[in-house]
C-alpha cells in the first residue's frame, strides 16, 4: 500500500509528509525520508517512535520529527503544512465522532493540491463474517456509520481479538468518499483509499 504514497512523493521536491499511526515507519516514514521527504511521524506509543528513530538513516534524522499523541485529539499542526498525509490502518480504531473531528484537520493541514493516503479494514474481512449481515442491514437502513463494531468479540472468536481493542470500525469506499466529500476535502486534495480486503 505504501508504494502508491512513495510513488507520489518521489516526484516532489523536498516534500513534507505527516505519517499518522506510523508505528515503526518501515513502509512509510523511513522510505519517505530516503525519498527526500521531511517527515513528521506520529504514533500513540513512544516506544514505536523510538524504534523508528533508531532505524532511520542517521544522516536523515534532521529531516525527521517525532510526534506522540492520539489523532485527532492530541496532535495539531499549522495550516498548509503537508504535501501528503498517510494513515495506514488507523481509521478502524476511531469512532465516528473522532473521524468527523479529524477530517477537517486533515483538510487544514494539507497544502493546496496535497493528498491523503489511507487504508482501512473492509467489512468483508473473513474474521468478521458474522458481522457482515449486521453491516449490510445498517447500510440498507441508511445508517451513516454502518461499520462501527462496539464489541468485536460478539462476532469473532479469532485469537487476534485478544490483542486489539473491543471496538473496531470497518469501511467500504462509498462510506469514506461520502464523509470526505461532506467535509469538502475534495476541493483541495485528492484521496487515495485502499481497502484491506481479506476474505
Amino acid at each position: 500500500y505504501g508504494q502508491f504514497f512513495l510513488g507520489y512523493i518521489e516526484h516532489l521536491s523536498s516534500p513534507t509528509v505527516l505519517d499518522i499511526g506510523a508505528a515503526y515507519g518501515l513502509t512509510t516514514s523511513i522510505p519517505a525520508l530516503i525519498a527526500g521527504a521531511f517527515v513528521v511521524a506520529n504514533d500513540l506509543d513512544t516506544s514505536h517512535l523510538d524504534v523508528l528513530k533508531s532505524k532511520a538513516p542517521a544522516h536523515l534524522l534532521d529531516h525527521l520529527t517525532l510526534c506522540a499523541g492520539k489523532f485527532p485529539q492530541e496532535i495539531d499542526f499549522s495550516s498548509n503544512n503537508f504535501d501528503a498525509i498517510v494513515m495506514l490502518q488507523v481509521l478502524h480504531f476511531l469512532k465516528a465522532e473522532e473521524i468527523e473531528q479529524g477530517i477537517p484537520l486533515l483538510y487544514d493541514w494539507l497544502k493546496p493540491g496535497g493528498k491523503v493516503f489511507l487504508t482501512v479494514i473492509s467489512p468483508y474481512i473473513g474474521v468478521l463474517r458474522d458481522f457482515l449481515p449486521v453491516y449490510q442491514a445498517r447500510k440498507e437502513q441508511k445508517i451513516s456509520w454502518p461499520g462501527q463494531v462496539e464489541n468485536i468479540k460478539e462476532y469473532c472468536n479469532h485469537p487476534c481479538t485478544s490483542l486489539n481493542p473491543d471496538f473496531i470500525h470497518v469501511f467500504e469506499p462509498d462510506i469514506l468518499e461520502k464523509i470526505f466529500l461532506k467535509n469538502l476535502l475534495s476541493q483541495k486534495t485528492s484521496i487515495l483509499l485502499l481497502l484491506n480486503i481479506r476474505i
